[in-house]
């Protein structure tokens, strides 16, 4: 894997406007996809993130087709 196909939980809050601490709860949670967690080993400090550029926009995409989705389907229920 390429370092520039990963990126670092602060990069991914931004592109999703939250705090990099939401990412790894969600990733942690599985909530989302996008990354993994990598539970912290036998007096490690704490759990490592892998989480996948590729996979985080395609996640993206997705959300903006839903919201567009959503947005023209109550538009046209105002009229």
């Amino acid at each position: 894997m390429e370092p520039h196909e990963l990126m670092s939980a602060s990069e991914a809050a931004r592109l999703l406007g939250c705090s990099p601490q939401k990412v790894r709860q969600h990733i942690r949670a599985g909530v989302w996809k996008f990354g993994v967690c990598i539970p912290k080993q036998k007096g490690g400090k704490k759990d490592s993130f892998i989480i996948y550029r590729r996979q985080l926009m395609k996640t993206l995409e997705a959300l903006d087709k839903r919201f567009f989705i959503l947005y023209i389907c109550s538009s046209s229920n105002l009229k």
